[in-house]
């Protein structure tokens, strides 16, 4: 088990850089969490990407539930920039949440009251959902896929091959990778960036 030389901090096996203050694990050396530049050692703002080189600035805890779903509906259409792991599995159960119900309700329905107009009213409400839920969703795959480092295009490479169980797997990996570090031609890392 290795430890900061800096902050005392329990490093990562293999860690080169401390997440919690920034701080080159041999040598001492501090290097922004963010972009990788080495400031000034006396510096508290990277100069070269603005992100604040304190301790902690790297948040290793994901977002929860709610605030996943905040950011998905204050980012309802916004297809640039980053999003984390957290915010969009989280935003996604919470649709699965909202959804299921109302199909399997549709389905009892159907089976006890057959074809009458009242077993459709739950399926429509469904529908309804999907439609709400549609922009933000596809918005924070694109987010999600730039956090990994792939352009946005492959939303639609994902959505096609998703109708398989191949493609059903490989787009589960390509969401589920981790952020890239750093900044990247999407933006911040959206780790280093304090909520």
């Amino acid at each position: 088990m290795k430890f900061c030389k800096n902050c005392g901090s329990e490093l990562q096996e293999g860690a080169v850089i401390c997440l919690s203050c920034g701080v080159l694990a041999g040598d001492g050396t501090k290097y922004c969490h963010n972009c990788g530049a080495q400031p000034d050692p006396l510096s508290v703002i990277c100069v070269k990407c603005g992100c604040s080189l304190e301790k902690s600035a790297v948040s290793t805890e994901s977002m929860t539930m709610g605030e996943a779903i905040r950011s998905c509906f204050k980012k309802y259409a916004t297809f640039r920039g980053r999003a984390r792991r957290s915010e969009y599995w989280y935003f996604n159960i919470f649709y699965m949440l909202c959804t299921l119900p109302l199909y399997l309700f549709s389905l009892c329905m159907l089976e006890i009251e057959g074809e009458g107009a009242v077993a459709y009213v739950p399926l429509f409400m469904g529908c309804f959902i999907q439609v709400i839920f549609f922009l933000p969703s596809l918005s924070v795959m694109v987010r999600r896929l730039h956090d990994t480092g792939k352009s946005g295009w492959w939303t639609l490479l994902i959505l096609i091959a998703s109708c398989s169980v191949i493609g059903s797997i490989a787009a589960i990996i390509f969401l589920s990778l981790d952020s890239q570090p750093g900044r990247n031609e999407y933006g911040n890392n959206p780790k280093s960036m304090r909520r």
